[in-house]
């Protein structure tokens, strides 16, 4: 399989998860992993595209960013006023760091977490 720079998909957690890999490989082979996660009322793109500036650096120094929407955000499922709760994002970043480790692709590749 050909190298894809970036791949859009959803991930199943409390609710559907807008998630959006930069630097996807078939194999990541311990490549490290930065998860970009977004400030209150803000998105997997930030505000003046800050996330997504971000994860365009992390992609240009070699790594695997992955950015996401927490839900009622952004393009994920769910409302706002009532999935915007600490717990409920413990809850999303948990199911995302739980997608990556399960993820064959992913093996031996260290994550880093990284909030705005």
């Amino acid at each position: 399989m050909k190298n894809v720079l970036k791949k859009h998909f959803f991930v199943k957690g409390r609710e559907e998860l807008s998630v959006m890999i930069h630097n996807y490989r078939e194999k990541a082979d311990g490549t490290p992993i930065v998860i970009l996660c977004h400030g209150f009322t803000g998105d997997k793109i930030g505000p003046n595209q800050l996330i997504l500036n971000l994860a365009k650096g992390i992609e240009a120094a070699g790594y695997i960013a992955i950015r996401f929407d927490f839900a009622g955000s952004g393009e994920s499922y769910g409302e706002f006023s009532k999935d915007t709760t600490i717990s409920g994002w413990q809850q999303d970043l948990d199911t995302i760091v739980s997608w990556v480790k399960s993820s064959p692709e992913f093996s031996g590749s260290p994550i880093i977490l990284l909030r705005s």
